[in-house]
């Protein structure tokens, strides 16, 4: 297969090199369509994601394992759908510091395509390994945000012309299996980066003697303690990471019930959102924005008065 590469990685760098016409890149072209479609394609796919640092080799081989999991997945044996499901996650956990960010992210979408299609039936550990375990550790904490992300677009809220309406049914069911845990775990994350910073915050309520929910919309207010607040900095590892979990909330709180957000949770968020300097601040409204939304949407709920901000 080494030689395989090496061919590969020579036809990738004269296809993207300006001086090639479009004659040859078209004969290129279809020599590696032929390479796609062929049998076991998937077995040489893999060995250059894992002997190449060609991001051109990187990314077609990618581009290989998308389409055979979109077109050949459900005639693919057993034992091969594990292999190539362990190979992705053992690329993604190995290098996941070194892997350039659009690169993570289209892997990751590999293995949430085929979660679509495979979870939990023949795929149960989803979950488990490459969500909760990486966003346990703060080394894999930034691939499991990247994770949650794109599994919430693409489980809970997935293209109607992806999915057969049984499945988005089932899908949106599991989702909200995980939804307790998943609020959990974030408001865990964006907690420990707080308490970590020592600011003048007001630390919120005891959980004994919780406010009425109303009482969660007051931070926003103008007062003197407020205006005494100084703003947060992070370093860029947190950065990245309250960034992430951030997204994470706006887009789930874009489909789950209002029931299932805490006012802890929210104390978060409005912390964030007055303490936080440049994205951060906007990230942290855009998931106050989306709360807002769900209120809207239930009308009954006690998270619906703004009289006291």
């Amino acid at each position: 297969m080494e030689e395989n590469l090496r061919g590969l990685e020579a036809l990738l760098c004269e296809f993207f090199d300006e001086r090639t016409n479009n004659d040859r890149k078209r004969a290129i072209e279809a020599l590696l369509e032929g390479f796609q479609s062929s049998k076991g394609a998937w077995k040489e796919a893999s060995y250059f994601m894992t002997h190449t640092r060609n991001q051109y080799v990187c990314m077609f081989a990618i581009n290989t394992l998308e389409s055979i999991i979109h077109k050949q997945w459900v005639v693919l044996q057993v034992s091969d759908k594990s292999e190539i499901r362990s190979i992705i996650t053992g690329i993604l956990k190995e290098h996941n510091q070194s892997t350039p960010p659009f690169i993570r992210n289209k892997l990751i979408k590999l293995l949430v395509d085929i979660a679509r299609t495979d979870w939990p039936h023949f795929y149960p550990e989803f979950f488990i390994k490459n969500i909760y375990e990486s966003l346990e550790q703060k080394k894999t904490l930034v691939l499991g945000l990247s994770t949650l992300l794109i599994a919430s677009e693409e489980l809970a809220t997935p293209r109607e012309e992806n999915v057969y309406t049984l499945r988005r049914q089932e899908l949106r069911k599991l989702m909200n299996e995980q939804v307790p845990r998943i609020l959990r775990t974030l408001h865990n994350i964006l907690l420990k980066v707080l308490s970590g910073k020592g600011s003048r915050n007001t630390p919120p309520p005891s959980p004994s003697h919780r406010p009425h929910a109303i009482k969660t919309f007051a931070p926003l207010k103008s007062s003197k303690e407020n205006n005494n607040l100084n703003p947060l900095s992070y370093e860029e590892d947190e950065n990245e990471i309250v960034e992430l979990a951030l997204k994470c909330l706006a887009h789930l709180f874009s489909w789950i019930s209002l029931s299932s957000v805490s006012l802890d949770l929210t104390d978060v968020l409005f912390r964030y959102a007055r303490q936080s300097v440049g994205n951060l601040g906007c990230y942290a409204m855009n998931c106050i924005n989306e709360v807002v939304d769900l209120m809207n949407g239930d009308p009954t709920n006690g998270l619906v008065a703004f009289d006291e901000v």
